[in-house]
């Protein structure tokens, strides 16, 4: 065989070097994208994980919230119930208002009343008192006028031993 000639070997040497060269380049190119595709890949697992998080944060919310309203369903009151109530209320207070009155008319009548009877507590205390001194001045009359008819007796017959006096009239 012939031995190669050393323009052959360098053209193939020049040749093997630009194939390296264009190998490294693209190995590089690639490596770049891998780790651009590393680097996204890590930030979409990032985005994923938090997306995840909220997620699972929000069915919390929607849980708790489905519980608070069910609970506000079992404790609320209808508004045809607020307004049927309200307006019972209001017919209560009505009824309350006319009693109230009534009852000032009643207290005043029964201070009129009371007031009428202290008048005549007054006068049937008056009336006693008359009836006590009439019945004093009486029971003093009768017997001045016993005494007096003993007397007349004395005189009219001075022979007579005492008479037994007439008693007073009963009364009060």
């Amino acid at each position: 065989m012939r031995p190669v000639s050393s323009l052959v070997l360098t053209f193939l040497l020049i040749a093997l070097c630009g194939l390296c060269g264009v190998q490294w380049w693209r190995e590089n190119e690639l490596r770049r994208i891998a780790e651009k595709q590393r680097d996204d890949l890590v930030r979409h697992e990032a985005v994923q994980m938090e997306q995840d998080a909220r997620i699972k944060s929000a069915d919390a919310e929607i849980l708790r919230l489905t519980g608070s309203i069910a609970d506000l369903r079992t404790n609320s009151v209808s508004k045809l119930e607020f307004d049927e109530l309200k307006t019972a209320a209001e017919g209560h207070v009505a009824t309350i208002n006319r009693q109230n009155e009534i009852i000032v008319q009643q207290n005043e009548s029964i201070t009129k009343q009371n007031e009428a009877l202290e008048k005549f507590n007054a006068a049937m205390l008056q009336a006693n008192e008359t009836i006590k001194t009439l019945t004093t001045q009486r029971d003093d009359l009768a017997k001045r006028i016993n005494e007096v008819t003993e007397q007349y007796n004395k005189l009219a017959n001075p022979g007579a031993a005492a008479a037994p006096a007439p008693a007073p009239p009963a009364g009060n």
